[in-house]
């Protein structure tokens, strides 16, 4: 998700995953948790069919291990989805 530019870190063990979120993750300098990001974007995934959960602006998926391809694409697209609108709704510039 080169595009998705407040990506800093992805971390993780088999399904389990967290995707940190962060203003430059060149210099790890984090986002204003006050902005609540990772809120807006668990959110944003929430009204579209998909749970998510957050630790401030670490996003953590936890999938099924029984998930299917079609529903793996349907979790990856829609995170890539709310992530680039959160880029927008919140005006980060690049």
């Amino acid at each position: 998700m080169k595009k998705c530019h407040i990506i800093g870190n992805v971390r993780g063990m088999g399904l389990l995953l967290a995707v940190e979120l962060m203003l430059d993750r060149d210099k790890k300098i984090p986002l204003d948790p006050k902005l609540g990001v990772g809120s807006w974007i668990r959110d944003y995934c929430y009204e579209k069919g998909m749970i998510i959960r957050n630790n401030g602006d670490i996003l953590v998926i936890a999938p099924s291990l029984t998930i299917t391809k079609e529903q793996a694409d349907f979790m990856l697209d829609l995170m890539e989805e709310a992530i680039l609108k959160a880029v927008e709704h919140f005006g980060f510039q690049y």
